[in-house]
């Protein structure tokens, strides 16, 4: 595209002679082409995708924003552009992970309970006054606030304040002696939790890139003497990013081992392991529930 080419762009979009999205297309391409004129020609390769990708959204926004005038388009753009270069280079010289997307905690059946069950809020540990409806036994009672607690620990690294409280409301535990288990039982995964942390980040940036390079192939030509290698690094990053994340479901649990629950406790591990998999039965998480407001509301 030639300059005089570039200066049409925010006319023709404005009557409706192209979308928006088409001409910020084209500006993408028109800079992806020109990167001397953009300062970008000496950063390394996948920088620049990493700077053009985030790029791409912002250029509807420049178009939109110019307001023909004294100023040229082309002089308008290379400073919005110059702008958010210096931008985005501050926030990447800040976080030293590639973009907070995709970020898959790891749930399992005793973190889904712990932190989707509206528990009501406390108010009384005073037992509702009798009634003729069939009262819960003790025992069951007494399962429900071990495996509340066991359901908490196996989910301390997600636990919130607010839900701290409720178990300890429940399960009558002191919250001084609830929190030394969890952040033993986190001790215990923190080696895991790093390992966790880098795979994360190295799934974050093969993400990026198969974005990056997706967006490339979109606007070359298939006879493009690069078209074919940008294929390549396209289907490279794009199985690196489906590995990661499959490896992610499977390696590196930040939930504390039931063994570990079980010796804080004081029970067996297989005692853990059978309230663990008791929850996911039907009908169990709304007993739960029924119990907790015979329990812990007022009559």
């Amino acid at each position: 595209m030639t300059n005089s080419l570039l200066e049409e762009i925010p006319t023709l979009v404005k009557n409706n002679q192209i979308s928006l999205d088409e001409g910020a297309k084209k500006l993408w391409k028109y800079i992806f082409q020109n990167k001397r004129n953009f300062g970008l020609l000496g950063w390394e390769e996948d920088d620049c995708s990493e700077f053009l990708l985030e790029l791409f959204p912002k250029l509807k926004v420049f178009i939109n924003s110019f307001e023909p005038g004294n100023i040229k388009f082309s002089t308008f753009l290379y400073s919005c552009i110059n702008n958010y270069k210096q931008s985005w280079q501050r926030k990447w010289a800040i976080h030293t992970t590639y973009e907070k997307t995709l970020e898959i905690a790891l749930r399992n059946a005793a973190s889904e309970y712990v932190q989707s069950t509206p528990l009501p809020s406390y108010q009384s540990k005073k037992k509702p006054k009798s009634t003729k409806a069939k009262k819960t036994s003790t025992k069951h009672k007494t399962n429900a606030k071990l495996t509340t607690l066991i359901l908490a620990l196996k989910s301390c690294q997600e636990l919130n304040d607010e839900t701290i409280d409720k178990v300890c409301d429940f399960t009558q535990v002191e919250k001084s002696e609830l929190l030394e288990m969890i952040e033993s039982l986190k001790k215990t995964k923190e080696k895991t939790a790093t390992k966790r942390n880098h795979l994360i980040n190295r799934r974050n940036r093969a993400y990026l890139f198969h974005r990056a390079y997706n967006i490339k192939l979109s606007l070359m030509d298939s006879n493009n003497d690069k078209y074919n290698e940008i294929r390549r690094k396209y289907e490279n990053q794009t199985k690196k990013w489906k590995e990661q994340n499959k490896m992610l479901l499977h390696r590196y649990s930040i939930a504390p081992r039931n063994k570990d629950i079980a010796e804080k406790l004081g029970i067996k591990p297989r005692k853990v392991y059978f309230c663990i998999s008791h929850v996911k039965k039907d009908g169990v998480i709304e007993e739960m529930q029924k119990i907790y407001r015979e329990e812990c509301t007022s009559s």
